[in-house]
């Protein structure tokens, strides 16, 4: 383990970002040292009956940067990515949902359509209630 570090979750996909808590806790170890400074990392994804993954944070900043740019192709370079690969990763999650979240068009580009825009909308508040629930559950333990 790394020093002062706590990971709760086991290895995930690259694709997912860590979300770092914004607890800090200091500490002795049992000799008195310094063991520097602990937070948490944790990361949410939703996954269907297969564990298929649906949305994260990856997908995430794919669909708020394709709603920010209105170009899968900018959305790419922003998150330097190719265009292949976050097109896939859309894909995939319309072929899991059944639905599509992303209208294309050679003149208006790229939208979130009605479902992209409720999906990143309800994920991106799951987050911020994760974020403060884990908040809460790290400085509960690891404030004693």
């Amino acid at each position: 383990m790394d020093r002062g570090l706590v990971q709760l979750a086991p290895k995930e996909p690259e694709q997912s970002r860590l979300l770092r808590a914004r607890i800090l806790y200091s500490s002795k170890s049992k000799k008195g040292e310094d063991m520097g400074t602990l937070r948490l990392k944790s990361r949410q994804w939703i996954v269907d009956e297969q564990d298929n993954i649906i949305m994260g944070e990856g997908r995430r900043d794919i669909l708020a940067n394709i709603e920010k740019t209105g170009s899968i192709n900018r959305t790419a370079k922003i998150m330097k990515m190719s265009y292949k690969g976050v097109w896939s990763k859309i894909k995939v999650t319309e072929g899991y949902m059944k639905t599509k979240i992303v209208q294309t068009d050679k003149k208006r580009g790229s939208q979130l359509t009605k479902e992209g825009k409720i999906l990143l909308k309800k994920y991106t508040l799951l987050k911020e209630r994760c974020v403060k629930a884990d908040d809460k559950i790290f400085n509960a333990i690891f404030s004693k």
